[in-house]
């Protein structure tokens, strides 16, 4: 069916017909006819209906040709990553077990820090007790060195006590940080499954 508009009638109903398009499609669709309409007679075009149609369904067919393209691009994407996995596995294990290896150590000398941390709080408060105990012994011989004797002993306990007490508070916080992490890790790992 042709069309039985003025050019400006014509441009005026096909505007109003593609507005479905995406405002770049629309704006390059009426540039064209209003381009054509400057070169011709309107009588040469089909109707609006007929039109809008047209421009609608080669605008449909293009972004299903945009979308296979994009989705072409996935799948090589996708073998880009297999073809990287199986070429740096023998890589990466070995990496992976160096890096497990390496935070086991850190593990085991942060826990043999603490472990001796609290070993030489509680020989300080044994030791103090034990120079305390005995300053009693120099009463006779000098009054003077049992109270110094007595005094270092009961200050080697004091500091022992709070060597002692920081150490316990530190591995209580230790303890609580690694069952948080391992937590973390285990229900990250969960959600991955």
């Amino acid at each position: 069916m042709k069309n039985n508009l003025s050019g400006s009638e014509f441009m005026a109903a096909l505007e109003k017909r593609l507005k479905a398009l995406p405002e770049e499609e629309r704006r390059e669709a009426l540039a064209y006819y209003r381009e054509f309409l400057e070169e011709g007679s309107p009588e040469e075009l089909d109707s609006v209906e007929e039109t809008a149609r047209q421009i609608l369904d080669q605008c449909a067919v293009t972004n299903l040709e945009q979308v296979e393209q994009k989705e072409k691009k996935g799948g090589l994407k996708v073998l880009w990553i297999v073809l990287l996995a199986v070429f740096t596995a023998p890589m990466a294990l070995p990496v992976a077990i160096t890096l497990a290896v390496v935070l086991m150590m850190i593990f085991v000398t942060v826990a043999v820090l603490l472990m001796a941390a609290g070993i030489s709080g509680l020989a300080l408060v044994l030791g103090g007790a034990m120079a305390a105990a005995l300053s009693f012994t120099l009463i006779t011989v000098s009054p003077a060195d049992m109270l110094m004797t007595l005094g270092l002993g009961l200050g080697m306990a004091g500091i022992g006590i709070l060597i002692f007490i920081a150490t316990w508070y530190i591995c209580r916080g230790a303890v609580w940080l690694i069952s948080r992490l391992l937590g973390r890790l285990l229900k990250r790992g969960g959600k991955n499954a």
